[in-house]
């Protein structure tokens, strides 16, 4: 047993004796990322072993950087994208979504103000549909490209306010839970 892990340790270093100093040709400095590279794909890997949730690819992008990045200016794409997000798009706080539609209510300029001005969070779209990764990402990224095409083009959707409800659903879940105390019992059962 002894001398098997002392063979396997004498293959790893002639491993990193001989083959590393070929892989300096590949090396390439660092750069990074440009304001256009918004997108972050997240992979999950069972090393070793083939698992069913191994295909699934999940895309996120900061809302304010992927309008810039998508040249989505007008007050009209910005909420029409939201609306298509739906449960997609995870805002910072609660609060953003109810100003924004208090916003729409007001009209054009104030709707503008608070896109600019608010935290608007983040967009999140995942697939595990395919049976490769590479087909999932190519999934997510197409449904990301549909929904900006959809949010210029077409009618627009001003009258619609955004749905709270999957907001209020998220929140609801999580979090620590109160205990019991004799304040919150009737007198009569104590």
């Amino acid at each position: 047993m002894k001398l098997q892990k002392q063979r396997q340790l004498l293959d790893y270093y002639r491993l990193l004796e001989n083959e590393v100093p070929q892989l300096r040709q590949y090396h390439e400095p660092f750069q990074p990322a440009t304001e256009t590279d918004v997108l972050q794909f997240h992979f999950t890997h069972y090393q070793g072993e083939p698992h069913p949730g191994a295909q699934k690819v999940v895309v996120t992008a900061n809302v304010h950087e992927l309008w810039k990045a998508a040249k989505l200016s007008s007050p009209q794409a910005k909420h029409k994208f939201l609306l298509l997000a739906g449960a997609r798009w995870q805002p910072a706080d609660l609060d953003v979504v109810q100003s924004l539609n208090s916003a729409l209510e007001q009209g054009g300029d104030t709707l503008a103000k608070a896109y600019d001005t608010h935290s608007l969070g983040s967009i999140r779209i995942g697939c595990n549909r395919c049976p490769h990764e590479t087909q999932n990402m190519k999934w997510c990224s197409d449904v990301l490209d549909k929904m900006i095409a959809e949010a210029q083009t077409g009618p627009s959707l001003m009258d619609v306010p955004l749905d709270i409800r999957p907001y209020i659903r998220s929140n609801a879940r999580g979090g620590p839970v109160a205990r019991a105390s004799a304040a919150d019992f009737p007198k009569e059962w104590l």
